[in-house]
């Protein structure tokens, strides 16, 4: 199976070059799934005819960047690190996957963006959050089913968030933080889910990541 990835977008001053980047370990990670990892470029809604040629069978939206105040129709001064052909590539696939009915996982900044595709929002400024590891609790069963319904303990890399006030249409949270933070959810009916930690990101891939991961697109 074939899964399309998104990547970060940098621009690199000194070259004059703006580009699309991705941890390798997701490579590793997916390959231990015996999954095809297939990169995706920020070219906006470009990307439709792009994927469609590729008959990709899921997309994981990867982590990195903010996402910009326009595309939150926000002022925030403090979102300096986002790329806007970063926020249209993912919502045009959130867009296409919706259509086609394909799977989509989306960590970290990616799980903010399902949830304003799903018309969220977020919540911005929050502590302890950053490079860290923090004790979770599941409170849906598809997650439950799968980490267990006691404390569960994950990395953490992210300031802005999602609080059940901001959550969007149809989606409903897998697990909270000590402070009330959603750090995993899902939607109701579609295949979309996201989580706030970085299964890329262990020295030894978890085997709960694994088996959710593996439940979402095999």
């Amino acid at each position: 199976m074939k899964i399309g990835i998104t990547m970060r977008s940098d621009y690199i001053k000194s070259y004059n070059e703006t580009r699309d980047q991705l941890d390798r370990r997701w490579f590793d990670l997916l390959s231990e799934l015996s999954l095809t990892t297939v990169l995706i470029p920020n070219i906006g809604n470009k990307i439709e005819s792009y994927i469609d040629a590729l008959s990709l069978d899921g997309f994981i939206l990867s982590g990195g960047n903010d996402i910009c105040p326009d595309t939150l129709n926000i002022e925030n001064k403090s979102l300096t690190n986002c790329s806007k052909e970063r926020d249209l590539t993912e919502l045009t696939i959130c867009k296409y996957a919706f259509e086609n009915n394909l799977p989509v996982l989306g960590v970290c900044r990616g799980m903010q963006l399902i949830n304003v595709f799903f018309k969220g929002r977020l919540n911005f400024g929050i502590k302890g959050h950053t490079a860290v590891e923090h004790n979770i609790n599941f409170v849906d069963d598809k997650f439950v089913n799968i980490y267990g319904n006691g404390k569960y303990r994950v990395n953490s890399y992210h300031s802005h968030f999602i609080s059940k006030n901001v959550l969007g249409e149809n989606l409903i949270a897998g697990s909270f933080s000590d402070d009330q933070v959603i750090e995993s959810l899902r939607h109701t009916t579609e295949k979309f889910f996201g989580i706030m930690w970085h299964p890329e990101r262990y020295d030894k891939f978890k085997k709960e990541d694994i088996k959710f991961i593996k439940n979402i697109f095999l």
